[in-house]
Parts: structure tokens; sequence; C-alpha cells
């Protein structure tokens, strides 16, 4: 509400979080659709009706926006290299 570049790269993030979840088969692509629905009801609901009482309250420096994608890039890779080494933890206790 407060910063269009924000939410668009926050958004991105939330994307990428459900897909990696589906990838990995941690969750059907039903459990990616509610929690979605829920995500937006509860936007409908609480925040597209909420004044900040001030915009500056609610911005923070879009570079730091880089940390939470930076560190999601980061995990995915070495996830993926693990399971190119077949690593697989679910069969073997993590050995």
């Amino acid at each position: 509400r407060v910063n269009r570049r924000t939410g668009i790269g926050v958004g991105i993030v939330a994307l990428l979080i459900s897909a990696s979840t589906m990838l990995i088969k941690q969750h059907f692509v039903y459990d990616v659709l509610v929690g979605g629905g829920l995500a937006f009801a509860s936007y409908w609901v609480w925040v597209r009706t909420a004044t900040p009482l001030y915009s500056d309250a609610l911005t923070f420096r879009l570079r730091w926006l880089c940390v939470p994608i930076g560190f999601f890039l980061a995990l995915m890779t070495t996830f993926v290299c693990l399971f190119m080494q077949d690593w697989q933890p679910w069969l073997d206790g993590g050995r």
C-alpha cells in the first residue's frame, strides 16, 4: 500500500516460496492455492482497509529486499545441489 516496488518484490518472494514447496513435494497444488486464498482474504479484510498513521512508518529501504531473495536463492541452490548428489534424507535418515 505504501510502495509498489516493495509489494512486487514481496509478491515475487511469495510466489517463489509457493513454487518451491510444490517442487520439493512438501505440499499439493491445492494447499498452495488455499494458502494464497487465505492471504488474499486477509489482505482484503485487514490491510486494504487500514490507514497508516503516516506513510514513512511502513516503508523500508528497498535494498533490504535483496536479503530474503538472496537467502532463498542460496537455500534453493544448496538443496538442488544436494538433490543432484542423490541426497535423500527422507529415505536414509539424512546420511
